[in-house]
């Protein structure tokens, strides 16, 4: 899934689906862009208390999760 998120994200088209793929390239750059601050955050954390998820974190979390059921539902 990520290749497909960052292909879009970069211009490229789903095959015959110009349109659809134009309305979704926002929402796969804000997912790409969710996902790379959600990586950072988890590895930044693994490295301090893996058995802890700070607000930061959650709150990371939920906004993926959010941008990434949009995406989806689209």
């Amino acid at each position: 899934m990520p290749c497909v998120l960052q292909c879009l994200a970069a211009g490229s088209s789903i095959l015959n689906r110009e349109i659809e793929s134009e309305s979704m390239r926002p929402l796969a750059r804000s997912l790409t862009k969710q996902l790379d601050i959600l990586r950072q955050l988890l590895r930044d954390q693994s490295l301090r208390d893996p058995m802890s998820y700070p607000d930061r974190i959650v709150a990371s979390f939920i906004k993926f999760d959010q941008t990434f059921a949009e995406f989806e539902l689209r």
